[in-house]
């Protein structure tokens, strides 16, 4: 695993640090503020790269759940663990967030130019405060979701898998994910995901794409149930 981060970690400093010396390039200039969001993308694909060299987060895949950890943040003091592990979730949705950013800047390019070309400064600060409160709210979520974190559905497949005792004091630092409430899963990520995927098949579905539309748009009214029976 080491070897393999650390290989991407090099080929992406490689074509990052190239794409950003033709971004800072003269003749780019043409490209005007459109060029910023391309230079914030090459920084955070670089520092998502050496951060997990550095990191090396492993998944592992339970009955109905998941595991998420870093070698590096383990066995580190709750604190230092609780930031690795919460800093590699913001940077797991931070092209996401720049790629909501590109959307907006498309927008407001052909919309409403004058708001990028006269007011630069307002336009920036405007993506740096989303983009504060969105990993804000993200690393509250962290938080809340660390301290309830009692479970141990997975701890015999982590000690027999790695050599990991989530009986110690204290605990290992991990993020688990358990299925027990599936229903967003399966009636919001698995149909979305088959949206998205089924037209690279070649093959034409119709109205298939609707019906997994309709099981999307049936999540937030089954959704409640799942809690109603559990209380």
């Amino acid at each position: 695993l080491q070897a393999i981060l650390s290989a991407f970690a090099a080929i992406s400093l490689a074509a990052n640090g190239l794409l950003i010396s033709l971004i800072l390039h003269k003749k780019s200039e043409i490209l005007g503020g459109y060029r910023w969001l391309l230079l914030s993308f090459a920084l955070v694909d670089i520092i998502i790269s050496l951060f997990h060299a550095y990191v090396l987060p492993t998944f592992y895949q339970i009955e109905f759940g998941m595991v998420l950890f870093t070698w590096e943040g383990l066995y580190k003091p709750p604190t230092i663990g609780f930031i690795i592990n919460t800093l590699y979730c913001l940077l797991f949705y931070e092209p996401f967030v720049l790629l909501t950013f590109h959307f907006i800047y498309r927008y407001l390019i052909l919309g409403r130019p004058n708001i990028i070309n006269h007011y630069p400064v307002s336009a920036v600060s405007s993506i740096v405060t989303g983009n504060l409160v969105f990993s804000g709210v993200l690393a509250y979520d962290s938080y809340l979701a660390d301290r309830s974190s009692s479970e141990n559905f997975f701890g015999d497949a982590l000690f027999e898998e790695f050599g990991i005792d989530m009986n110690t004091d204290p605990r290992p630092n991990v993020v688990p994910i358990n299925y027990v409430f599936a229903v967003p899963f399966l009636l919001c990520f698995i149909p979305f995901s088959a949206i998205c995927l089924l037209p690279l098949t070649g093959i034409r579905f119709g109205q298939t794409g609707n019906i997994m539309g309709i099981f999307v748009s049936l999540f937030p009214a089954v959704d409640p149930f799942m809690v109603l029976f559990m209380i």
